[in-house]
């Protein structure tokens, strides 16, 4: 990712796997942002990552490594294969029941969890964000 004072990642997602091969020492793997240059701050909302990690380096279900704000981002329980820490703070691991809308999180469903943060920053911030509906095989995907 670039340098700068403010970047976003708006609603987002990861369903395939990530492998690091052969990476450097500062090299770092992540579901939805692999690195991130710290001199900035990178902020990112609105997203999940199914797809398993694999790397001998840094690794995180959503950021690898880097300065960042995580709000309502959501990841696969047990995605790592490898070393480091995959946990996220301010980011929720699910299991596959709740990832496809079959058990609840908090008394609400994955993908309403997600359309309330749409719903809230077109009327917020006036940013239009797509929409997210459960694909045939269950997995939240963008309308």
């Amino acid at each position: 990712m670039s340098r700068g004072d403010y970047n976003y990642v708006y609603n987002s997602y990861n369903i395939g796997d990530i492998e690091l091969v052969n990476g450097t020492v500062n090299a770092s793997s992540g579901g939805i942002v692999g690195y991130f240059d710290t001199t900035g701050n990178l902020v990112i909302e609105n997203c999940y990552n199914i797809g398993i990690l694999k790397s001998s380096r840094n690794i995180g279900a959503i950021v690898g490594s880097g300065s960042k704000t995580l709000k309502n981002c959501f990841y696969l329980e047990n995605l790592q294969e490898g070393y480091g820490n995959i946990s996220e703070n301010n980011a929720t691991s699910i299991n596959e029941q709740q990832l496809k809308g079959d058990k609840d999180i908090n008394g609400k469903v994955l993908v309403d969890i997600l359309n309330e943060y749409v719903d809230d920053v077109k009327e917020k911030e006036g940013i239009q964000l797509k929409k997210w509906i459960h694909s045939s095989d269950g997995y939240p995907i963008f309308e």
